[in-house]
């Protein structure tokens, strides 16, 4: 097994088989993912995370038959667990993980119903606020760490981390994965990540990354707005979108666990959605031989 490198040919050509999701972006799969040949000849490539310490899942069900058993998938979907019970194989495990999120990029270039009102009257509230596509490192790390310390009660020491609030602030879209936030700033030019700042009085107070995943389609990555700043996170999703006006679809991943940030990706009104499960499989369930006399 060796860590996914999208430098290297083979493993490029590897990714690009890989279905459309968040989690096969070659950000993501650069920074999670590591890759081995199961069976002298399918790439699987396997994510090792803190939430499954004693497994090292596949990423997405591998397309060989014979690699589904005693198997662990970390993102298996409803049609791969038919798959896998049509084959015979036990499922061991099985654990409901998330809600990833799709939506055509149209949604956001040419906003109708809720999602347009709520951007005019951004607009109309914050009248100065500023645009730019390139911004400091420094002012970057700045303003994330400004945003992070909102994600804490004020009465509570830096090292509580505030849950309950999030479910009632559904501006509040964050990601709990704060290395791999780093590793994309370090690494912007390498997946040519387009970045939307948005400035008031000159000050950051909202930031979107995206990324081409492939063809037509690209991922939404980072996207942290100031809480303070009502309706600032359906205004960057706007934005964001006019850098990929060339694609038809975007992925937002999914809710991350949380009930409030599942409830707004649901409001921006996806074109479809997938529900995925961890899974752990046993040993396909061999016949039993006839009794002889």
């Amino acid at each position: 097994m060796k860590p996914f490198n999208s430098t290297n040919p083979e493993h490029l050509e590897w990714a690009r088989r890989l279905p459309f999701s968040h989690s096969t972006c070659l950000p993501y799969l650069d920074y999670f993912g590591n890759v081995f040949t199961r069976h002298g000849s399918e790439p699987i490539f396997v994510w090792q995370h803190e939430d499954y310490v004693h497994t090292i899942p596949s990423i997405v069900l591998p397309k060989l038959k014979r690699n589904w058993e005693n198997a662990a998938i970390a993102f298996a979907t409803q049609e791969d667990l038919q798959k896998i019970r049509a084959e015979g194989i036990p499922i061991l495990r099985e654990e409901f993980v998330g809600t990833e999120y799709f939506y055509k990029t149209q949604t956001f270039l040419e906003p109708d119903g809720k999602l347009a009102k709520k951007i005019r009257k951004f607009v109309r509230d914050y009248p100065t606020v500023q645009i730019v596509h390139t911004l400091d490192p420094k002012a970057v790390k700045a303003f994330y760490q400004t945003w992070k310390n909102q994600q804490r009660k004020p009465s509570e020491s830096k090292a509580e981390v505030m849950t309950e609030r999030f479910d009632d602030v559904r501006d509040a879209v964050f990601d709990e994965d704060h290395e791999f936030f780093h590793y994309c700033l370090d690494h912007l030019d390498r997946y040519q990540i387009k970045q939307v700042y948005a400035l008031l009085d000159g000050k950051p107070v909202g930031m979107a990354w995206g990324v081409e995943h492939s063809p037509g389609k690209w991922i939404g990555l980072h996207l942290k707005a100031d809480y303070q700043v009502t309706g600032l996170s359906r205004f960057l999703q706007h934005e964001r979108a006019k850098l990929f006006a060339h694609c038809d679809e975007v992925s937002l991943s999914t809710g991350c666990g949380k009930a409030g940030l599942d409830a707004f990706k649901q409001e921006l009104g996806p074109a479809y959605t997938k529900e995925y499960w961890y899974v752990v499989t046993g040993e396909r369930q061999k016949p039993t031989p006839p009794k002889t006399a």
